[in-house]
Parts: C-alpha cells; structure tokens; sequence
C-alpha cells in the first residue's frame, strides 16, 4: 500500500516535468538579467548606474542614462555597451559598434573623464556635447559644444576639436584632418537625434 502512494500517473510525471521546465527557463532569466544588470553596474564609476529610456524631449527616441554625468542619445539602429568591470579605471567609457550618439557630458567628482570607444578611434573628453557616427570603415565625431580630443586607433594620429569641429576617422587613418561642419551635414547629423 505504501508503494502505490510513491507511483505518479503520466499526468503527474508531465506536470512535474513541465513545472521543472518552467523553473530552470525562469532560473536562466534571472542569470541572463544580473549578467546583463553587471554589465552595467560593474562598469567604470561613470556608468555605474545607466539605464536606457525612452528620450522625453522627442517621441520614439532613446536615450542611455548613467548617472548624473552622461546623457547618451541614441539614433535608431545604434548599438553600444559600457566598457569596463569592477576593476576599472575611474574614466567611463561606452563602446559605439554602429549607428550614432549625441552625447551630453557633466564631469562628476570621480567622473571627470569619459570616453567613446568605435573600431576606429577613441573620442575622449572632460565635459561637452558632442557627436559621434559610426558606419562601415569610418567613425565621424562632431563637436556642439565644449572640446573633445580624437585618436585614431590605426598610427594613433591625434586631434582636438572645438564647437563645429568634426573629423572623420578610417580604419587605416595614419593622419586626421579637422574640418569646420558645413551646416548641411551639421543638421544631417542632428536630425538623426530628432534635432
């Protein structure tokens, strides 16, 4: 009598299989959102605390919040990360793969740099805002307001560049040429943000 208490019908079985199912699926969600929640918060002082939202300036929009120090915009398409962990320098930094971002800079005691990262240059600031493009082989920074120093990845040629300074950067740049926007590709750009 005993025994016939311990047996489960295939229903039983099913049941017990599928709530095990559900469990595991939902354990894995829960490692996948602190992975990601690391990702973020083990980032430089900087981004310790980004967020992205939606942009309430302009409808659809979005924008990475990280803390009180970094606004970034995003254009539609963009893909970017925080850069760093734990253990990371105090300079913030975000990694820009494609697309674009408009970048609203406030240094905070602890956050008196920061930088964007693309696959060909480095833009690096102490507060500013600023623009940087990424598409295939080339980065583009622009500067609105402030200073933003440029580095080319390739032969680590260096530029600064001053409100409607912009400069384009290739993957094989060994040179940099700062060039004065003309006011076409200037509004081309901010369009991109819903300016």
């Amino acid at each position: 009598m005993a025994t016939s208490m311990l047996r489960t019908s295939p229903a039983d079985r099913a049941h017990a299989l599928a709530a095990l199912v559900f469990h595991r699926r939902k354990s894995f969600q829960r490692l996948a959102f602190t992975l990601a929640a690391y990702a973020f918060v083990g980032a430089a002082p900087v981004l310790a605390a980004c967020s992205l939202t939606a942009d309430p300036d302009h409808a659809g929009a979005r924008m990475l919040q990280c803390g009180a120090a970094v606004t970034a915009h995003l254009a539609e398409g963009t893909i970017v990360r925080p850069v760093g962990g734990a253990k990371a320098a105090a300079t913030g930094a975000l990694r820009l793969k494609k697309g674009a971002l408009l970048i609203e800079f406030q240094p905070q005691p602890g956050a008196e740099t920061f930088q964007i990262l693309t696959p060909e240059a480095i833009a690096a600031v102490r507060g500013t805002n600023w623009a940087v493009e990424v598409e295939p082989g080339k980065t583009s920074v622009f500067v609105v307001v402030g200073a933003v120093e440029v580095q080319a990845r390739a032969g680590g040629a260096k530029v600064s560049l001053g409100p409607g300074d912009g400069v384009d950067v290739t993957r094989t740049a060994q040179t940099l040429e700062v060039k004065h926007w003309p006011e076409p590709r200037v509004r081309r750009l901010l369009a991109r943000f819903g300016r």
